[in-house]
């Protein structure tokens, strides 16, 4: 689980089985995350470039979320987490963190739609 989270910074710490202290898997959500490495397999098929291209977009649709909305999108899928873990973390009831998340994939599916949108658009 994640004992500490600081919003203001994006950090958090993880705490091993046996209680040691360690950083999360991954937080990094924001635009420098189109700087990785990318397998040079997945460039050269089809549907690899098809996949890298989705996940790029997904990328700077997260970017464009408010640290708030990144930090419960990131405690759910990168740290995989529960609601009720999920508001443990934040400081709130498993009530009040289910509407952060539902606000938050909301928000998300909106941007990644206002970017895909753009993208067609583009295309013509």
């Amino acid at each position: 689980l994640i004992s500490s989270i600081s919003a203001a910074s994006g950090s958090a710490t993880r705490l091993t089985p046996t209680g040691a202290a360690q950083p999360p898997r991954s937080l990094t959500t924001g635009p420098s995350c189109a700087a990785t490495t990318r397998p040079a397999a997945a460039t050269t098929d089809p549907d690899g470039a098809a996949l890298l291209g989705e996940l790029d977009e997904l990328r700077r649709a997260l970017a464009l979320l408010r640290p708030a909305d990144r930090e419960v999108i990131a405690l759910l899928a990168a740290e995989e987490l529960s609601t009720a873990e999920v508001a443990q973390v934040l400081g709130c009831t498993t009530a009040t963190a289910a509407t952060r998340v539902h606000r938050a994939r909301r928000r998300l599916r909106a941007a990644y739609d206002q970017l895909d949108q753009g993208h067609r658009h583009d295309e013509r």
